[in-house]
């Protein structure tokens, strides 16, 4: 079973229609049909009781389709947040600077950065450069920001090598 043809199943399960479930999904019913068929055969279970053009649910069907409703519920939830992470709406970062930048530069960018982007959580650590370099190294930070060029140089070097 793929994703598709849990999909399938979900609409004419909601839809108690192959034909309808078509038209909402924009493929032909011979496809959904197909589909459903599929799904039978890979489980060994009959998932839909035929009675003339009447559809229902057996049992196997209806725990599938709570199952698929968890699912796809989840599948939605998970797109929505990860176009929220894009847009820069969610998530979280951890930006690392040397003290005397992390003092007296980052705070006013913090700030700004927060009040344009409020749905994003932003934590600081301002410490010495070599513990910087440490996190750098062991991916602890998102952004690092430190004023010795030459050291980045050779730790990214040390990374890479």
């Amino acid at each position: 079973m793929d994703f598709y043809q849990l999909k399938t199943f979900y609409h004419v399960a909601k839809q108690k229609s192959f034909t309808r479930a078509a038209n909402e999904l924009s493929i032909s019913q011979p496809a959904v049909s197909r589909q459903i068929e599929s799904m039978e055969q890979k489980f060994g279970l009959t998932l839909f009781h035929r009675v003339g053009r009447e559809i229902k649910l057996t049992d196997s069907g209806l725990v599938l389709f709570e199952m698929a409703e968890k699912i796809l519920s989840l599948v939605g939830k998970t797109e929505s947040v990860m176009e929220g992470m894009k847009n820069l709406e969610s998530g979280s970062i951890v930006v690392g600077a040397s003290t005397t930048i992390g003092n007296y530069l980052m705070a006013p960018i913090v700030i700004n950065f927060m009040k344009k982007y409020p749905g994003v959580s932003i934590k600081l650590e301002i410490q010495p450069t070599d513990e910087i370099l440490i996190k750098v190294k062991n991916n602890l930070l998102d952004i690092a920001i430190i004023p010795e060029v030459p050291v980045i140089t050779s730790v990214i070097n040390e990374i890479l090598l």
